[in-house]
């Protein structure tokens, strides 16, 4: 089974009025690394970046963020082992949900009684 890998940026934490004069620049990005296996199961992690923001000489304005942009920032950022670990962490996920080794229940079935009833 192969499983595909995204990035999906989650969120933006940004300083609404910096040092610089420039306005609401992102300090942070919050992205969620998602699979998809063949089958269908879908399972993610999120990643946090904190941003660098010492020296914004190629400040972009908010309204011209794209979340294409803003990956660009971040993913390179990461080395192909740490990529490798996230790729493991989800990988992993997937797997229990797909081949469980480990279970719950009786191979009878079950009736209530008055003892049932009253834990409820």
């Amino acid at each position: 089974m192969a499983t595909t890998y995204s990035w999906k940026v989650q969120r933006m934490d940004y300083i609404i009025s910096h040092e610089s004069g420039n306005s609401n620049v992102v300090n942070v990005v919050s992205c969620d690394y998602i699979g998809v296996s063949d089958s269908g199961t879908v399972k993610g992690i999120e990643k946090v970046f904190n941003m660098d923001i010492e020296n914004l000489t190629t400040f972009i304005s908010w309204e011209d963020l794209t979340e294409e942009t803003v990956l660009g920032w971040v993913v390179p950022t990461l080395t192909e082992m740490e990529i490798g670990e996230l790729q493991g962490t989800v990988q992993g996920a997937i797997d229990d949900v797909e081949t469980p080794y480990e279970s719950s229940g009786l191979p009878w079935e079950y009736e209530m009684t008055s003892w049932d009833m009253e834990k409820f």
